[in-house]
């Protein structure tokens, strides 16, 4: 997928969202999940999995991050 793909991704995803939603605090709520969702569909499983445990590897603290941001807005 080209950048530009994705910027039309991200975009026509948010583009809906606000279409659908009447009410701003769903809106934005619904958009940041779904950047979140997307943040975490970028860091491939395979690799987290291949360096589990190690805590110099990045990938793993970013995940576990943006996870625990998911859980926190979806409390809101």
């Amino acid at each position: 997928m080209t950048a530009k793909q994705k910027a039309d991704d991200i975009y026509n995803l948010f583009d809906m969202i606000i279409y659908t939603d009447q009410n701003q605090h769903d809106q934005v709520l619904r958009c940041s999940i779904r950047f979140v969702e997307q943040i975490l569909f970028e860091l491939p499983e395979e690799i987290l999995e291949t360096y589990k445990g190690e805590s110099n590897f990045i990938y793993n603290e970013r995940f576990s991050f943006f996870k625990s941001v998911k859980m926190e807005l979806e409390k809101l």
